[in-house]
């Protein structure tokens, strides 16, 4: 990969906003970006299921659901994940790797990811093969746990918030 870009920030803080806003912006200039969003589901104000959104072709496939039972190990926060929706994801970025975008985007990197499941093995392979610009986005305390496992050299990571839209745009339309 030529950089790695990271967007932090908490839960709800915008990450997936701002990433789709990119891709939208980036396309609008003719750069072809590909990779994945994971966008909530809402019965209200409650996130109920997210699904993968495939980049830019905007098919989408539920991967994680809500359930009424506390978290346990293989959920996250009362989600459980479906493994269809996970190949899915694997296989649009996969897909994307192939088409050789000048931005991938991979949102998010959680710990699923951390732990070596998810969408980790094709995040993996782009750290290792791509030649554009990966962006992902991650909760602030995995950020050093991330660029470790991805073997990122620091010169080539830049971290933004979810308020840094432009700065974002800035760093990848020099």
């Amino acid at each position: 990969m030529r950089r790695l870009i990271l967007i932090t920030g908490p839960r709800d803080s915008g990450k997936t906003r701002l990433v789709e806003e990119l891709a939208q912006r980036l396309s609008r200039q003719g750069i072809k970006v590909g990779g994945v969003l994971s966008v909530a589901v809402l019965a209200g104000h409650v996130k109920t299921e997210y699904h993968l959104v495939e980049v830019p072709t905007g098919i989408r496939m539920p991967y994680a659901m809500k359930k009424n039972v506390p978290a346990t190990p293989g959920s996250a926060r009362g989600f459980s994940f479906s493994a269809e929706g996970l190949e899915f994801g694997c296989a649009s970025l996969r897909r994307a790797l192939r088409e050789n975008p000048a931005v991938l985007i991979v949102d998010e990197a959680g710990p699923l990811e951390m732990g070596g499941a998810g969408l980790w093995g094709p995040l993996k392979e782009a750290a290792a093969t791509f030649a554009g610009e990966l962006v992902v986005t991650v909760r602030p305390d995995l950020v050093s746990g991330l660029r470790e496992r991805l073997g990122a050299p620091p010169g080539k990571v830049l971290v933004f918030s979810p308020a840094d839209c432009d700065a974002v745009l800035r760093a990848l339309c020099p």
